[in-house]
């Protein structure tokens, strides 16, 4: 048995303009978030919001910092 947790929040990835096939590859499944998989999906998520960081930082790096910031 395969209940829905919830309802997402967002249109599927599909009605986004988004491809799932890679994340139904990963999960095994086109069903959604269940019971089952909710702990992949988390998984997900904290794997592409660390990905953002990363990338926020790097363009931090990048621009400098006006001057007398730090004066």
């Amino acid at each position: 048995m395969s209940d829905p947790v919830v309802a997402p929040p967002a249109p599927p990835p599909s009605e986004a303009g988004c491809d799932s096939s890679t994340i139904c590859d990963m999960l095994g499944s086109e069903q959604g978030v269940t019971y089952k998989n909710i702990l992949q999906y988390m998984g997900l998520i904290e794997q592409r919001t660390m990905e953002l960081i990363k990338i926020q930082q790097y363009i931090q790096m990048k621009v400098p910092y006006p001057s007398g910031r730090f004066s």
